[in-house]
């Protein structure tokens, strides 16, 4: 559904034409980034190739507004609101980090599910050098988090 509304399209471009709001641009941009985010977890959940391929994207990653990511957040619980654990909410950071991660495991989950492998595998050399360029951008990400978002040892990132 994201493809048949475009939502993979950056819509900046041809706003002229549709003369969408600000809002609703990033609006589209947010949803699309969840529906590549959702893919990628239900096609991992079932163990097969994610449907949305980052070959067919143009639209940007979310954008971070350190207005609304410095906004607070605290933590619901079953007694309630814990004002205790309260932190800025970082929403926006945190979606370009999983949109960022979330294309990283797209293609973990094409090299692993890809039935054209199965058929013709690759060269021992060819698999350890893909498997060594995923980690190398697994650990490039993870170096290039926002300290904020550092996850600490029993603590909730800051």
């Amino acid at each position: 559904m994201a493809y048949d509304l475009g939502l993979n399209i950056d819509a900046q471009p041809i706003n002229d034409m549709s003369r969408l709001s600000d809002e609703d641009i990033d609006a589209r941009r947010v949803t699309f980034w969840g529906c590549f985010l959702f893919d990628k977890c239900w096609s991992n959940y079932l163990g097969r190739q994610p449907q949305v391929q980052i070959s067919n994207v143009t639209v940007k990653k979310p954008e971070v507004f350190p207005s609304e990511d410095s906004e607070m957040w605290s933590p619901y619980t079953d007694a309630g609101i814990i004002q205790a654990n309260a932190q800025p909410a970082r929403t926006r950071a945190v979606a370009l980090q999983i949109s960022k991660l979330a294309e990283i495991s797209g293609d973990i989950l094409v090299s692993f599910y890809n039935p054209q492998l199965l058929e013709k595998p690759l060269a021992k050399q060819a698999e350890l050098k893909k498997l060594s360029d995923i980690h190398t951008r697994l650990e490039a990400w993870k170096t290039d988090l926002p300290s904020e978002l550092d996850a600490k040892e029993s603590q909730l990132p800051q």
